[in-house]
């Protein structure tokens, strides 16, 4: 006995399960989105986790240097990188100092001038400078006996080398010691 499955009518063929196909795709696409931001599968993320969220993370120190001299070690963890400037189109994060709130507090009159950043590597591809690794940046301010205990909000965004998926941006307050 040969049974006939029903014939899909036009009506029928927008919809799958109640729900249309543009919203199915949409929904599959973000959900394969979450999974490569949320959970990376590379053994290195799973080492280096550091992050509130689970995810990696730079770690910060930052340290007053007499006489007038403000030193950031940023350490990347190993497979990833971090971005030194926006790149030609402005579509990468940089690492960033937000000096406004010691600003606003009076404790700067403005944001102090760097001297030394690292030169990072040219990625050709993106015509972007990403860093690896330990780098240091430096800046001059005469307040350094105001800055010790104060802290600062460094906004960065780490990618995976190997999978190329860029977290979520990260902003760290960290206390200058």
């Amino acid at each position: 006995m040969n049974r006939r499955l029903p014939q899909i009518t036009a009506d029928h063929r927008s919809t799958v399960c109640g729900c249309s196909s543009r919203s199915l795709l949409i929904f599959l696409l973000a959900m394969g989105t979450f999974a490569a931001c949320d959970k990376p599968n590379n053994t290195n993320d799973q080492e280096m986790m550091g992050g509130p969220d689970g995810l990696p993370a730079v770690q910060i120190e930052a340290t007053v240097m007499p006489p007038n001299n403000l030193a950031f070690q940023i350490n990347i963890p190993a497979g990833h990188h971090a971005y030194l400037n926006s790149g030609k189109e402005n579509n990468f994060i940089p690492i960033s100092f937000d000096w406004q709130a010691l600003i606003t507090k009076g404790i700067l009159d403005a944001a102090p001038k760097s001297i030394q950043s690292p030169a990072g590597d040219l990625d050709t591809e993106n015509q972007v400078h990403v860093l690896r690794g330990s780098v240091s940046y430096l800046f001059h301010s005469s307040a350094n006996d105001k800055l010790k205990g104060e802290s600062i909000a460094i906004e960065s965004q780490l990618c995976n080398d190997q999978s190329g998926v860029c977290y979520r941006p990260a902003k760290q307050n960290i206390t200058i010691e």
